[in-house]
């Protein structure tokens, strides 16, 4: 039999996979199935990207439920009703996403289980946690622009070793990033000081 004629415009095609992978997600959770955490990460970086298209009006009036899903937060007591809540609130925006940055994370086959065994993937997954730590500390440092250390890169003025300290204590003991995303930055950009100047 054929499906009933109707005037209703057709849902699209990236609506009904953010569907699917939610409700993979749902189901994951309740069987805790190790899968879940692979498609949590899918959920996080659809968020991600969708946040980049704050301009949008439909995107920013989901604002804070984009960046709230984006966090590990979100996820410590998350319930079923939460994902679909979630899935409700997001699924017609997915399509916003620019085809060029979505990665095809999609899937639906089975997949023969082996032993574990421990694999080196260098760099993998440190760029958009870079990405993040990297706006999180401007967005910090422009918070916190009154303090003595960053009040001095300001009017660029030179810092002292305690001030390169104190800098990266606050970073840390605020939650901005970790050690190692601290030493990468000013690694990468040749001196704390001048990471936070950039």
């Amino acid at each position: 039999m054929a499906g009933l004629p109707t005037e209703l415009d057709p849902e699209g095609e990236e609506a009904k996979r953010f569907d699917l992978l939610v409700l993979n997600l749902q189901l994951a959770m309740l069987r805790l199935e190790p899968g879940f955490a692979r498609l949590r990460d899918q959920v996080k970086e659809l968020a991600g990207l969708l946040e980049e298209k704050s301009a949008i009006p439909m995107v920013r009036e989901q604002m804070v439920l984009i960046q709230d899903v984006q966090t590990d937060a979100w996820w410590q007591d998350v319930t079923v009703p939460m994902l679909e809540g979630m899935r409700r609130r997001l699924r017609d925006l997915i399509k916003l996403i620019e085809k060029q940055k979505r990665k095809p994370i999609y899937t639906d086959f089975e997949d023969e289980m082996g032993g574990e065994m421990p694999v080196a993937l260098p760099g993998f997954g440190q760029g958009t946690d870079y990405t993040k730590f990297r706006a999180k500390a401007q967005a910090f440092l422009r918070a916190h622009q009154d303090h003595v250390a960053i009040r001095k890169l300001r009017m660029n003025k030179p810092l002292t070793a305690a001030d390169l300290a104190e800098l990266q204590r606050m970073l840390a003991d605020n939650g901005v990033g970790a050690a190692d995303d601290i030493r990468r930055a000013a690694e990468e950009s040749h001196g704390l000081g001048l990471f936070v100047r950039s």
